[in-house]
């Protein structure tokens, strides 16, 4: 496809998105209250990171679309889609967006959670290395960030580790350091030989001369990295009306 027309395509997907996911907190919130839509609806919707994938969020925001709807919605940074889901099951939020493999878990542990809309399913990160290392068997003995325990980051990493041959935990320890940001940060410090680095901080990653060891994007992994999620109606947490 040419470039130009690229460009003029993806922000109406963008804008196609958002105008989706304001659909779907408006459905949440007004279900939560059996259907009742009068009045201003207020929504803490809690988020993993700060990548690409959940840039609909701040898109809908930007073009002045949840106040079209009535909802004041309030966008808040929990590292990790794991803290993401603990505010949810807690009832700080009646939604958030993360990854689907949270979801599972917390369902595996007795949640009663479902996952409405898939925004995207392909991996953005790489993982970024120091430039000494050169080979996939440089790795080993080393320590390599990623944002959290079980977030989307680390079991990217997990899967191409394995397709290298490598076993995490033993060959290549992981450690949860954060968000991508932090991860730079420890690189700096050599703290970790390298971390997974999201599409919005590759530019930065080299900028300051670290090796692009390789692009998950391009590994054929398949990933819910970006799903708006719930518990089910009956244990939808009421949303505050302001």
């Amino acid at each position: 496809m040419d470039r130009k027309i690229k460009l003029r395509i993806l922000p109406a997907l963008g804008c196609c998105v958002s105008a989706g996911v304001v659909a779907f907190l408006l459905f949440t919130v007004t279900t939560a209250r059996g259907g009742e839509m009068a009045g201003s609806r207020r929504l803490v919707v809690a988020y993993p990171a700060v990548t690409g994938s959940f840039a609909p969020l701040f898109i809908a925001r930007e073009l002045g679309l949840y106040g079209k709807h009535g909802l004041d919605v309030e966008l808040v940074l929990a590292a990790g889609s794991g803290k993401v889901t603990m505010l949810l099951v807690g009832g700080s939020s009646p939604i958030v967006v993360g990854s689907g493999t949270s979801t599972i878990r917390a369902n595996l542990s007795g949640s009663d959670l479902v996952i409405v809309a898939g925004v995207n399913n392909r991996v953005g990160f790489s993982l970024f290395t120091s430039p000494k290392i050169r080979s996939w068997e440089d790795l080993r003995g080393k320590t390599l960030g990623v944002t959290a325990v079980g977030s989307s980051s680390d079991i990217a990493l997990r899967y191409i580790l394995k397709q290298q041959g490598l076993v995490p935990g033993k060959d290549v320890r992981i450690l949860a350091v954060g968000g991508h940001r932090e991860a730079l940060a420890a690189m700096r410090q050599e703290l970790i030989a390298g971390g997974m680095i999201t599409v919005l901080f590759k530019p930065i990653a080299r900028g300051e001369g670290y090796r692009e060891h390789i692009d998950l994007s391009t590994s054929g992994l398949e990933l819910q990295t970006s799903a708006p999620f719930t518990p089910t109606r009956a244990e939808r947490p009421k949303s505050k009306r302001s």
